[in-house]
């Protein structure tokens, strides 16, 4: 009986995420962090690494990121 009642408030509670997340984005907005790449510094970036410049000299200070997001591309969103 016990696990029956916890299924269906588990079941309410992901019904319920997904209404708020459909309705949220509906308003234009958007969950989880902010970008700390701009679309400038994705280019800039983007032309770093098809010129063969390697991570640590590209100025990866100025953009507060770690070397290894560069050297993964120009992040985890897939901005390649």
């Amino acid at each position: 009986m016990m696990a029956s009642l916890a299924q269906m408030e588990r079941e309410l509670i992901i019904e319920r995420t997904r209404a708020g997340l459909e309705t949220a984005k509906r308003l234009g907005r958007r969950g989880g962090r902010k970008r700390q790449m701009t679309d400038s510094k994705i280019e800039s970036a983007k032309k770093l690494l098809t010129s063969g410049v390697p991570p640590q000299g590209c100025g990866k200070e100025s953009w507060r990121l770690h070397s290894n997001t560069l050297s993964m591309g120009t992040g985890k969103r897939g901005y390649r």
